[in-house]
């Protein structure tokens, strides 16, 4: 069987990923979004006797630019490790993408090019025969998303792979750089006049769209529409609903399972590790499984739909005024999902101290490993706000990154001048329901992972921890046990922040390993109203959970990509921040219980608005362009 190494190279948003997917039978992630590949993947797949190694590269949109995804493809090209260039272009978007093209053909590669999304030709049509003539390169119309003409394309780079063609050493980035620019474009011009026959244009409702959803006025209001309504469905409209259900199983599992130990004579110890530590701790975080995988849906469906480019494009504004950009927004929403994943999307940021900014703020985004802790606190202790409450505690977070980000700005130097953001917005499209769902089963999968083996490994040492004591002698959860005895020396330093009780803190600690095993470890030791006995402890509790240290995953990810030191750095900020927004939250519900509310909340609320506007106005607004 012989071997063939093919170079996936394109734009951002023409369907490479999507291409990958479906001739490997891959499950990578994919989404109408620049950043989505941050580094070169590679599989194979066979096809009539032959193995084909695709390396699926970043999307860029030229080889001059010097950014990491540039860097990437240009490594890739210099290495002469391929037989084929495949060049992904989109039909929509053609004449942009033969830029690109125009640059690998001056580098002299075997080169072909698929052009992708065929099938959305309805305002126009494309002699793809011709235009392979014109630019004497092979050329293919496939449609990744609908599986068309993708075993055409495989017979393509078979053939292309038997061509007789000589690599020849060039001097790649000298050749790039001395591409005429406006004589490339005129002749692309040229090109498309000839190839492209344009249909009469039907105006749509989605060709007006985005005149209301980019509007000055309307496009931030309606964003925020759009994340509380998806904060609505998850917590209130449809999770609660499913929640319930798999708490009912949990509990009838539960007692099943503990009368059946009792039949076989199990010991008391045995019993109470199953059912409390694994039953009992890791059921209480299964429960929200249900809120997850709605959260998830709602993220991929805008994803896909071609709404969270818009949603940067929205949010550039915002965001210069802190000194960072739109191309932040995906590193950060994606930290809704999990911190250390997004962390590693940052590669895609060109300048440094945006990219360190971004990682180093991206944990406060309450990653989803938060949820079950914040949704089976809220629902104890405010039964009728919990929406609300785990609402703000998310916009909470943003609000504390943003203000992080404000004082970075006085520590980094950074020239907003420069600042520039450029973002190609992609078309509307009605989201694919396959790749939809396989991207939520990916998180959701992640997830079941982490609870199968993580957390229980977690929740049984802290049973184990809180059963025995230093001569490991059983004296049960009320005993004088090992940590039980480190957490009260402990204990004191969180006094300030309304924990009174032990539990709590060795919640917190396990807390450091993963994050949803702070409740399944409270769950295990005593129980939510044991271990938060009031409200008052129990609000500050949930700020702490949402600023404290990221996991252990979170912080190596920060290590890998900054280094050690701003790893520390990062700890320690987290840390800090945390206790003192925490100790500011438990003095403030002190005050609520002595004083009328209004007195306190009429001048918090001046004071904060005050701070909002002066850490807006501050800066001066940037040039910005943006390309569409």
């Amino acid at each position: 069987m012989s071997c063939i190494k093919v170079l996936m190279i394109g734009n951002a948003n023409t369907g490479k990923s999507t291409l990958f997917n479906e001739l490997t039978k891959s499950n990578r992630h994919t989404g109408n979004w620049y950043g989505i590949t941050v580094s070169g993947e590679q599989k194979a797949y066979s096809y009539k006797g032959h193995q084909i190694i695709l390396n699926d590269l970043p999307g860029i949109y030229s080889l001059k630019l010097a950014g990491a995804e540039e860097q990437v493809t240009l490594d890739a090209l210099k290495s002469n490790d391929y037989d084929v260039v495949l060049n992904i272009c989109e039909a929509r978007a053609l004449a942009r993408n033969l830029y690109l093209s125009m640059q690998l053909k001056s580098v002299d590669v075997n080169m072909i090019i698929a052009v992708n999304m065929a099938d959305e030709q309805k305002n126009f049509k494309i002699d793809y025969d011709l235009m392979s003539k014109k630019l004497n390169i092979p050329i293919v119309s496939i449609s990744a998303k609908k599986k068309f003409n993708l075993n055409a394309l495989s017979d393509l780079i078979i053939h292309a792979s038997n061509k007789n063609f000589n690599k020849k050493v060039l001097d790649i980035e000298s050749t790039i750089q001395n591409i005429n620019t406006q004589h490339a474009y005129e002749e692309i011009d040229s090109l498309i006049n000839e190839v492209k026959t344009d249909k009469k244009k039907k105006n749509t409702m989605l060709n007006k769209a985005d005149k209301i959803i980019l509007n000055p006025v309307f496009s931030l209001p309606i964003f925020a529409l759009i994340m509380i309504l998806i904060f609505f469905i998850t917590f209130e409209l449809c999770g609660n609903l499913f929640s319930d259900v798999l708490h009912k199983g949990i509990n009838v599992l539960a007692r099943r399972t503990e009368a059946g130990l009792v039949k076989v004579g199990a010991s008391i110890g045995f019993r109470k590790l199953v059912c409390e530590a694994i039953l009992g701790g890791a059921g209480r975080v299964i429960e929200f499984f249900p809120q997850i995988a709605i959260l998830f849906l709602c993220l991929k469906v805008l994803e896909d739909s071609g709404y969270m480019a818009r949603a940067a494009y929205v949010l550039d504004g915002i965001l210069q005024k802190i000194g960072l950009n739109g191309k932040v927004a995906y590193t950060l929403l994606m930290g809704f999902g999990c911190s250390a994943s997004a962390i590693f999307t940052a590669k895609s940021i060109e300048q440094p101290s945006i990219r360190l900014k971004t990682v180093m703020i991206t944990p406060f985004m309450s990653c989803s490993a938060r949820m079950p802790v914040f949704l089976a606190i809220a629902s104890i202790f405010f039964p009728k706000f919990t929406y609300l409450i785990i609402t703000a505690l998310y916009f909470g977070g943003i609000v504390v990154a943003c203000l992080l980000a404000l004082v970075f700005n006085k520590f980094l130097k950074i020239n907003l001048a420069e600042n520039d953001f450029f973002i190609e917005l992609p078309p509307y499209r009605f989201p694919s329901i396959v790749r939809v769902l396989k991207n939520v089963w990916q998180e959701i999968k992640y997830f079941f992972i982490r609870i199968c083996t993580v957390l229980f490994l977690v929740n049984i040492i802290v049973w184990i921890l809180a059963s025995f004591d230093w001569t490991f002698s059983y004296v049960g959860l009320s005993g004088d046990s090992i940590l039980k005895s480190i957490s009260l020396l402990l204990l004191p330093l969180f006094l300030p922040i309304g924990i009174t009780k032990w539990q709590a803190v060795s919640a917190l600690l396990s807390g450091f390993v993963a994050k949803e095993t702070v409740i399944s470890v409270i769950t295990t030791l005593g129980g939510i109203n044991e271990v938060l006995p009031t409200s008052m402890q129990a609000l500050p509790f949930l700020v702490f959970v949402l600023l404290y240290t990221p996991c252990v995953a979170t912080i190596a990810a920060i290590y890998k990509e900054l280094g050690k030191k701003w790893a520390l750095i990062s700890f320690l900020i987290h840390t800090a921040v945390s206790y003192v927004v925490s100790m500011l939250v438990y003095g403030l519900t002190i005050l609520f219980t002595i004083y009328s509310p209004n007195v306190i909340i009429i001048p918090l609320c001046i004071i904060i608005i005050l701070s909002i506007i002066h850490a807006v106005f501050q800066f001066e607004k940037p040039k910005i362009r943006r390309k569409e």
